[in-house]
């Protein structure tokens, strides 16, 4: 190796590790289930750990962030007075035409978020006739039990 070891050995080791986008999809196969900021703190204590860097990181530090959730990193907007509380998250949500299930069927595909009260809306109003293409949104759906719920109202 060539130069500082310990620079050497950092740039060899960032290619090894995962990035954020690929931490998540390994070990968070629903990541719209986890709130952004464990997705976050769980990629930098590995990283960290992987790396051996001591002490370990104090990620509650995270929390005082005001994210929105997306389909790559969570986009930081802000800073908070308090710390978040992780049981609802911010989520960029393109508009779209519910009728259409297979451009719903994309999104959810690209891990963008659907808004699935707009959907039960329009579908109480133009009901579902193509089959398939709620078959084929249906497996791609990290809930069904939530689009068959907006169906079903």
């Amino acid at each position: 190796l060539e130069g500082d070891g310990a620079t050497a050995q950092l740039d060899a080791d960032e290619h090894l590790l995962p990035s954020f986008v690929e931490y998540v999809r390994v070990l968070f196969p629903r990541p719209s289930e986890a709130h952004p900021l464990l997705r976050l703190s769980a990629w930098v204590k590995f990283v960290h750990y992987q790396l051996r860097v001591l002490p370990a990181p104090n990620t509650s530090l995270l929390r005082r962030l005001d994210v929105v959730d997306s389909t790559d990193f969570p986009l930081i907007v802000g800073r908070l007075a308090a710390r978040a509380e992780l049981t609802t998250a911010r989520a960029f949500s393109h508009r779209g035409d519910p009728r259409q299930l297979l451009w719903l069927k994309s999104q959810l595909e690209h891990n963008q978020a659907v808004d699935w009260s707009e959907a039960e809306e329009v579908w109480a109003q133009h009901y579902i006739t193509d089959v398939d293409a709620l078959r084929q949104l249906l497996a791609v759906c990290p809930d069904p039990r939530q689009c068959i719920g907006a169906i079903q109202s």
